[in-house]
């Protein structure tokens, strides 16, 4: 999924959407850049969190207890 297929989505039906898609056992991978609401709503759904960034080689997973430990401070 990219960012603009929930960008216009509340909380709730990005929460009902994500849900199903779970129920449904589907891999899902979800691309969005780290500043966008998406991310915010979607973050606590992800299995692994990887980031990849323009200027960088490699990926890197970022820990997703630290992740949304960041997230509820904001």
């Amino acid at each position: 999924m990219f960012d603009e297929a929930f960008g216009n989505m509340d909380t709730a039906r990005t929460a009902s959407a994500l849900k199903f898609m779970v129920d449904s056992q589907l891999q899902v991978l979800l691309a969005t850049p780290p500043d966008s609401h998406t991310w915010t709503r979607c973050a606590s759904w992800c299995v692994r969190i990887i980031m990849l960034l323009a200027d960088e080689l490699h990926p890197a997973e970022i820990d997703k207890g630290e992740m949304m430990r960041e997230l509820e401070g904001e």
